[in-house]
């Protein structure tokens, strides 16, 4: 779905904004680009960079999967009241706003735990 929200992106980016492992982003690339989903192009300013993009059928089963998801999370989210759902949406975008090194720090962990 990220390259449906934020169109076409340089592999490297899309893996770091999907939190992939930079060692399985080829693998997983290469997979779906195999079922017809991504192209993958090269950048003509700088050639050891390569662009990934929907194809139709990307953009076609993203389309399919959108409805699917958000009855996922409407389920998902039913006990919370609406300003209970704004509050975790607040609260997710703060943790996803955070560096993954500081996310996956066992030392960042440690730190930031607080008890009650």
């Amino acid at each position: 779905m990220a390259l449906a929200d934020f169109g076409p992106l340089a592999q490297h980016e899309l893996a770091e904004r999907l939190g992939l492992n930079r060692s399985h982003r080829v693998g997983y690339l290469d997979e779906i680009q195999d079922r017809g989903l991504v192209g993958r192009r090269r950048d003509p300013a700088d050639r050891r960079r390569q662009h990934v993009t929907l194809t139709e059928d990307g953009a076609a089963l993203v389309a399919k999967l959108v409805p699917v998801v958000q009855r996922a999370n409407e389920g998902l989210l039913a006990p919370l009241s609406a300003d209970e759902r704004r509050t975790l949406v607040e609260l997710l975008r703060r943790v996803l706003d955070q560096p993954s090194a500081e996310i996956s720090s066992p030392a960042s962990r440690a730190g930031s735990v607080t008890t009650s």
